[in-house]
């Protein structure tokens, strides 16, 4: 009953883990178009939409005139946007329990439309929400993602999730069963593989982080380590040892400001975890701030 009673999406509940059948939920093309009101969440919206376009292979774009995709604040029973004369096929609850839902697409229609409940304490920006307010942009990727053709999961580690969590930090794009519902979303995959080191084989299953770096290969962050996954040979290729060439930063042997700090943060902890006890006295003798800049030399 605490999972029921959770917030939640408001598309049509199905356990099953994954949509196995995406045929009747599909756009005809793939090129989609959006729009948002109000405007003051456009850039939130801008972020979610860019990340399913980046991962699925999918053009979308705004286009405030002509749009697909059309997302909306309503409360309780609500008109449509697109259609004023049609009432939503669902209404919201008020604060709590059904925040979003979402219209599948399918390959004769041109428009659906996602609903955001406004009376819920949205929290419009990129960032954690206070423990008062829900993160807007972690239920857009959500509702997006059905909008797009996908069905509702209960697999813990998906976007597309019957129960929302307030996220804790951003989201893996490859990570387990959620690279197979990126995939089917431009019917690239055929089947789902549930574990990451199937997917790519020679990374690690306890991933934390993954991107593309700006010499094409994947990078995926694991006990402390980027491990460098290449997809042309579709395997592992190593690790990396300096991440600050992963973002093309470079420092010169005058101006190496942040070696410099790298180096002062490992003799900071050096200094923390190596204390001098004195036997004689019984006590510890702990390492003054000052003591520590005098000894950096700056």
């Amino acid at each position: 009953m605490r999972f029921m009673n959770r917030s939640r999406c408001g598309v049509e509940d199905n356990f099953t883990p994954f949509m196995v059948d995406s045929s009747k939920y599909k756009w005809g093309g793939q090129n989609l178009t959006w729009t948002i009101y109000p405007v003051k969440y456009f850039v939130v919206a801008e972020k979610a939409f860019s990340l399913w376009s980046k991962h699925s292979g999918i053009g979308i774009h705004h286009d405030q005139h002509k749009p697909n995709i059309t997302i909306s604040f309503a409360s309780r029973k609500h008109l449509c946007t697109t259609n004023r004369w049609n009432f939503c096929f669902k209404d919201f609850d008020g604060l709590g329990g059904v925040l979003a839902h979402a219209e599948f697409p399918s390959e004769d229609r041109e428009q659906v439309e996602i609903h955001v409940d406004e009376n819920e304490h949205w929290n419009g920006a990129l960032m954690i929400p206070a423990d008062d307010e829900l993160s807007l942009y972690s239920v857009l990727i959500h509702e997006i993602g059905h909008a797009l053709g996908l069905q509702q999961t209960s697999h813990k580690n998906s976007i597309i999730r019957l129960v929302w969590s307030i996220p804790l930090q951003t989201y893996v794009i490859y990570d387990s069963f959620f690279v197979n519902e990126i995939n089917e979303c431009d019917d690239l995959k055929g089947e789902y593989v549930g574990d990451i080191s199937n997917v790519f084989p020679g990374i690690p299953r306890n991933v934390s982080t993954a991107f593309k770096g700006i010499d094409g290969c994947l990078y995926f962050k694991a006990n402390d380590l980027f491990y460098i996954y290449n997809e042309f040979l579709e395997s592992s290729v190593g690790t990396l040892n300096n991440p600050l060439s992963l973002f093309d930063i470079e420092c010169n042997e005058r101006d190496n400001i942040i070696n410099d700090i790298h180096g002062l943060v490992k003799k900071l902890w050096y200094k923390q975890s190596t204390k001098v006890t004195t036997t004689a006295a019984a006590a510890a003798t702990t390492t003054t701030v000052e003591e520590i800049y005098d000894s950096l030399n700056i």
